[in-house]
């Protein structure tokens, strides 16, 4: 199982909620899953962000993963927050509904 399929099921996310967070397609995911296709930068640096990994880690070159710093916690509110913000009231609703469903799951 390649990184990206380990780190998402680690995180207890599906392939559709992954897409969401970082802006891919499902069959995306599942792509770069699968070893049929490899992610591009943009995704490859918010995987990173996103997971609190390094970019290395996800490709497999490193063994280690690196913990956020308190810069990279602030880079991925921010990041979170612009990509939050260019959504319609309607998605901002399922988004926090989203995040509320990931957080009840990890309590249980």
């Amino acid at each position: 199982m390649n990184r990206i399929a380990m780190i998402r099921k680690d995180r207890k996310l599906t392939q559709k909620e992954l897409g969401v967070l970082i802006g891919a397609a499902q069959n995306t995911i599942c792509n770069w899953e699968n070893g049929k296709r490899e992610p591009d930068q943009e995704a490859l640096a918010k995987m990173s962000k996103l997971f609190g990994v390094t970019v290395d880690y996800l490709l497999g070159l490193d063994t280690e993963k690196s913990p956020l710093t308190v810069t990279d916690e602030e880079a991925l509110d921010d990041e979170l927050i612009s990509l939050l913000t260019s959504l319609t009231p309607a998605e901002q609703e399922k988004a926090a509904a989203f995040v509320q469903g990931l957080i009840a799951n990890r309590e249980a």
